[in-house]
């Protein structure tokens, strides 16, 4: 009988101390498994936050600071302080820069500051001219140059004396970008 006894104390405890070694051990395959999807869920999002929506980023940016100047300038507008400068718009401009072979493509919105009463006159009437300046001269322009938020004041002068050629006179001393998207 107590060898019976003895059998059911045995089994007992053996029984005991297996479901405890199942609890403690955790599978080592699952914890590898759960490790290189956490790896793999972060490497996708640096990947797509350096290389991929590089640009966006960038262009998210600029129509902020675009949106942010539009309001000081209603601000000023609304307070009396005009300072004489007079913006003519330009009809969306769409070109391929160079060696992208038409896969990218820029889309810019600007305007044209002059202070000369007449100056929308002779802008409106030389608009396709202008037009066909700029154009060609943003379609020479590489992505690099273009994507290159320090190029974009540069770029703005060579626009305005390419403009100011085309006019034969010095009406525009300043082009403003209203809108600059880069895809």
């Amino acid at each position: 009988m107590d060898k019976d006894v003895e059998k059911d104390n045995t089994a007992q405890t053996a029984e005991d101390a297996a479901p405890e070694s199942k609890k403690k051990k955790f599978p080592p395959k699952i914890v590898i498994i759960a490790g290189v999807i956490v790896l793999q869920i972060v490497a996708a999002y640096f990947i797509q936050k350096t290389f991929i929506f590089k640009d966006a980023t960038a262009t998210v940016a600029e129509t902020h600071d675009a949106k942010e100047e539009k309001k000081s300038h209603k601000k000023a507008s609304k307070h009396g302080e005009d300072d004489g400068m007079k913006v003519v718009m330009l009809d969306e401009i769409v070109v391929n820069p160079a060696q992208t072979a038409g896969r990218r493509y820029l889309a810019v919105t600007m305007g044209l500051q002059t202070e000369v009463l007449e100056a929308d006159k002779t802008i409106e009437k030389a608009q396709p001219i202008i037009r066909d300046a700029v154009i060609s001269l943003l379609s020479s322009k590489l992505m690099d140059q273009l994507a290159d938020i320090q190029y974009r004041d540069s770029l703005k002068l060579e626009i305005r004396n390419v403009i100011n050629k085309q006019l034969h006179d010095t009406l525009v001393p300043q082009v403003v970008f209203s809108g600059y998207v880069l895809q």
